[in-house]
C-alpha cells in the first residue's frame, strides 16, 4: 500500500516524512547536519563527475544545473561551483527549499512530476531521491525534457537486493516513503527504455549504493521483463530464507552478547529521543532529519 500522490505531496512538504525517519530510526538531526552531509557527498560527487562536465568560464556559454530532490542545497552550491554552473534546487519540502535559498541558490517548492519551466539544464541530479519518485516513467520522462542536447543526468540508487543482503529480509528494509526499489541490473534497463543510456557507473560510492551517469538517447524497449521479474522474486525468497536461517542459530556468547548490546543501544535510543519531536519545525535551524538522508537527498 502506498499514499496518493496528494498524500505524498502532503508528507514531504509538512516535514513528516523527517519526522517519521527520526522516529523509526531512534535519530534526531537538524538541517545543518544534513547540510553538513549533503557537502562530504557533494565533494565525492564532483570527483566522480569530473572529466564528464564541462566547465563554464571563459570560452564556455553558462550552463544550468538542476538538483532535483535537492533538500538543503549544498549538493547543489559545491556541484555547480565545482564546474561553472548556475544552481537551481526543485524539492517539496519547503522549510528544507528555504534553508536552500538561504545557501545562494534558487530553489522551488515542487515535485518534477508536476513542475511547470521554460528552463533547460546542462545538468540535472537525481541523488538519493529515485525511491522517493511517485511516478517513476512520468518522472525520468519529464528529466529528459528538461535536459539541453548534450546534457547529462547523474542518478544513485540503493541497490535494493544488495540492502536486502547486508541488511535482512526484505520486509525489513522496505519504507514508507520509498515507492520504488531498483538494482544494478534493472536500473540500466530501465534508464534506457525511458531514453537514457549510461555512460559511467560507480559501485564504490558506499555500501549497496551505485551511481549512474548518463545521457539521452533513442529509447529502447525492454525485453523478456517477465523472466527478470522471476529470477528477482526467486532471489528475494533466497535472501529471506537464508535470513531466516541465520536467525534461527545457535551464536557463541560473544555474538550473543553483541546482538543484545545493539538492540539495547536502539531502544535506549528510542526511549531518549524527546516526545517533543515534532514533523519539520517552523524553524530551519530545528528541522528533525535522519542522518541518511542527503537529497531527500536522500
Amino acid at each position: 500500500d502506498r499514499f496518493s500522490a496528494a498524500a505524498y505531496s502532503d508528507f514531504y512538504s509538512t516535514g513528516a516524512y523527517r519526522a517519521v525517519s527520526c522516529r523509526v530510526n531512534g535519530v534526531e538531526h537538524t538541517i545543518g547536519q544534513v547540510q553538513s552531509d549533503q557537502l562530504s557527498y557533494a565533494h565525492n560527487l564532483v570527483r566522480m563527475l569530473s572529466g564528464y562536465v564541462t566547465s563554464g568560464g571563459s570560452g564556455h556559454r553558462a550552463g544550468k544545473l538542476l538538483d532535483v530532490g535537492g533538500s538543503a542545497g549544498i549538493v547543489a552550491r559545491e556541484v555547480a561551483g565545482a564546474f561553472g554552473l548556475s544552481a537551481m534546487v526543485l524539492d517539496p519540502a519547503t522549510d528544507e527549499v528555504e534553508a536552500a535559498r538561504a545557501t545562494g541558490v534558487d530553489a522551488v517548492v515542487g515535485s518534477v512530476e508536476d513542475w511547470n519551466t521554460s528552463d533547460r539544464f546542462d545538468l540535472i541530479l537525481l541523488c538519493r531521491s529515485i525511491e522517493h519518485l511517485f511516478d517513476l516513467r512520468l518522472s525520468l520522462t519529464r528529466i529528459r525534457a528538461l535536459l539541453n542536447p548534450g546534457g547529462l543526468f547523474y542518478c544513485d540508487i540503493a541497490d535494493f537486493m544488495e540492502m536486502c543482503r547486508l541488511s535482512g529480509a526484505p520486509e525489513s528494509f522496505a519504507k514508507v516513503d520509498h515507492c520504488y526499489w531498483l538494482t544494478q541490473s534493472t536500473a540500466p534497463q530501465i534508464f534506457r527504455s525511458l531514453g537514457f543510456e549510461v555512460i559511467s557507473l560507480n559501485i564504490a560510492w558506499g555500501v549497496g549504493y551505485a551511481g549512474f551517469i548518463l545521457r539521452p538517447c533513442e529509447p529502447v524497449a525492454v525485453s523478456s521483463a517477465e523472466s527478470r521479474v522471476l529470477d528477482q522474486v526467486s532471489e528475494i525468497q533466497k535472501i529471506e530464507r537464508e535470513w531466516k536461517a541465520f536467525g534461527a542459530t545457535s551464536l557463541g556468547a560473544r555474538d550473543w552478547i553483541h546482538r543484545k548490546a545493539y538492540r539495547a543501544k536502539r531502544q535506549l535510543a528510542r526511549l531518549l529521543l524527546p516526545q517533543s519531536a515534532k514533523p519539520a519545525a517552523l524553524s530551519v535551524n530545528a528541522v528533525p532529519v535522519p542522518i541518511q538522508s542527503v537529497s531527500k537527498n536522500n
